[in-house]
């Protein structure tokens, strides 16, 4: 039922069956007809939960085929590339994707605070290892399966495009293949150190295990609420220039005449905040500087900050206006706002 209705979500999970086709395979392999026998009816059950789950999403791909696969087509590494160009490009996204967890994450602030690996250091580890592990251990079946897991997961993303790369929100489903990796060799050290001392010293381990834990814990706790939260480069990911600018506009009435520059005209962030203001005017500085039309309204400036030149221009031209340099969190100018009265 869960495999069903993830179709429904995020388009990467749709490679996901290939994970669990792979995992019911090797369970066939390696025991053969009692697992058949023992679990046919929970295989057969799922199946038709997953089948049901999704139909209709299924239905409308066959009703909408072009709408259907319309994202994965854009979004494709094969889309206006040649052949050979599409491979070279597969075998960079490749190589990115694999180094992300250990070396240098995704870049977009919106995913991840830029550039910082996808692991911290001590589950980058421990996924090293139990990708070892699981390669050493290849014979039972949830081993392989994991590793299955993990590239099945990344094509979601190496196979869409090459100037993302590494994307982390593509591979989102590799979270918990990460994780269960990590908590492999986890394991496997636990279960050496019950070797070595006997299940008498079992407990020992378990205040390391704690300390070590709560370490990782927090290592992502001040990545994620502080380090992140803070980073200039992920606060300007979530459009939050084109935001402040629908606030600024917000405090204005509709009968308003907008000029504003042509990086923030007809902006989604805006489009959808203030759909009111979509007839703003394109801001040209030859013919607004002064405005040589006939002004029937008052006027709102709305300017990149490479216009700061012109403020005191338009200061000279309106003196009655009002002119700001309009401020981030962190004291970078996010756009020049102006207000002139019609008068």
């Amino acid at each position: 039922l869960a495999v069903g209705l993830g179709m429904h979500g995020y388009l990467a999970f749709r490679v996901f069956p290939v994970v669990i086709v792979f995992y019911l395979a090797a369970r066939l392999v390696t025991e053969r007809r009692p697992f058949l026998k023992a679990q046919w009816r929970g295989i057969l059950l799922g199946v038709l939960a997953a089948l049901i789950a999704f139909a209709p999403l299924g239905w409308y791909g066959y009703k909408n085929p072009v709408a259907f696969g319309m994202r994965m087509e854009s979004a494709s590494v094969f889309t206006g590339k040649s052949q050979a160009e599409a491979i070279k490009a597969i075998q960079e996204t490749a190589s990115k994707h694999l180094l992300m967890f250990n070396y240098r994450g995704d870049g977009n602030g919106r995913h991840n605070l830029p550039g910082r690996p996808m692991l911290d250091d001590v589950t980058g580890v421990l996924f090293v290892l139990g990708i070892a592990l699981s390669l050493w251990r290849w014979r039972r079946p949830g081993h392989p399966t994991l590793l299955v897991w993990l590239g099945t997961m990344l094509t979601a993303s190496i196979f869409s495009v090459d100037f993302e790369a590494p994307q982390a929100y593509r591979t989102i489903g590799n979270i918990p293949a990460a994780t269960l990796l990590a908590a492999v060799a986890l394991a496997a050290i636990w279960d050496a150190f019950r070797r070595g001392f006997g299940l008498k010293w079992d407990k020992a381990f378990i205040a390391p295990l704690v300390i070590l834990l709560a370490f990782v814990g927090y290592t992502n706790y001040d990545a994620y609420f502080n380090k992140q939260v803070k980073d200039f480069a992920v606060w300007a990911a979530w459009s939050s220039t084109q935001s402040e600018i629908a606030k600024k506009l917000q405090t204005f009435t509709d009968d308003v005449d907008v000029y504003i520059s042509q990086n923030y005209q007809g902006h989604p962030t805006l489009k959808f905040l203030v759909p009111q203001f979509q007839a703003s005017k394109l801001f040209n500085l030859a013919e607004d500087v002064p405005i040589n039309r006939s002004v029937v309204k008052d006027v709102v400036y709305i300017l990149e900050p490479s216009f700061a030149y012109v403020v005191p221009l338009l200061q000279t031209i309106y003196p009655g206006g009002v002119f700001q340099e309009e401020m981030d969190p962190y004291k970078h100018t996010m756009f020049i706002s102006g207000y002139v009265r019609k008068e």
